[in-house]
């Protein structure tokens, strides 16, 4: 897939988000061209991540601190999530009647990333120049495109109907998961660590 088509594809799925993901589905990426991906889109991520970091100031956090040790290690976490991520878009997607595979919802989110990836591009070349308006429109951007994309990509990978209970749906996963991972964080860094958070 070269620069063309990938523009392309991020057009047509923009336009029509669950045609754009089959799209790529129906391709046929084997799993080593999955794992490609996978590593090209979270070391861009973490690039991108550290460049920021350099750009703007970044509030005082024990989690951002574990997260940004080092770009290499950002890279890991970026791919372990995005791999946890796509398990549990598979496994609750069958829970609830999906048909979605692993390997559906790994391409899901990782085109997902692709398009974060764009905004977190605009937001950096904003910082850079000094024009806040990018940045800030990439940011509101992305709180709108993000739910938007994701929730059409699980309708589509489970091949569901109804995308607002999709949505709902995913709320409350994430709910439920924030809430066990701030006791995991507290567990492993202690309570005082967050005492100024």
């Amino acid at each position: 897939m070269g620069l063309t088509d990938l523009i392309a594809y991020a057009k047509e799925t923009l336009r029509n988000p669950r045609e754009g993901l089959r799209a790529i589905l129906d391709m046929g990426l084997t799993r080593r061209a999955q794992l490609l991906m996978l590593s090209l889109v979270a070391v861009v991520s973490a690039i991108f991540t550290h460049i920021s970091l350099s750009l703007m100031p970044v509030p005082d956090n024990p989690v951002l601190a574990l997260l940004l040790v080092s770009p290499v290690q950002t890279a890991m976490i970026q791919m372990v999530g995005m791999v946890v991520t796509a398990a549990l878009v598979q496994m609750i997607g069958r829970m609830m009647g999906g048909r979605g595979s692993f390997d559906e919802a790994l391409i899901a989110v990782i085109w997902l990333q692709v398009f974060m990836l764009a905004l977190q591009l605009a937001e950096l070349i904003g910082a850079a120049t000094g024009v806040t308006l990018i940045s800030l429109i990439a940011a509101l951007a992305s709180l709108v495109i993000f739910p938007w994309l994701f929730t059409m990509f699980v309708t589509e990978v489970h091949r569901f109907i109804r995308p607002v209970k999709v949505f709902f749906g995913i709320i409350f996963s994430a709910t439920l998961l924030i809430f066990v991972l701030s006791f995991v964080l507290v567990a492993i860094l202690g309570p005082e660590s967050f005492a100024h958070v």
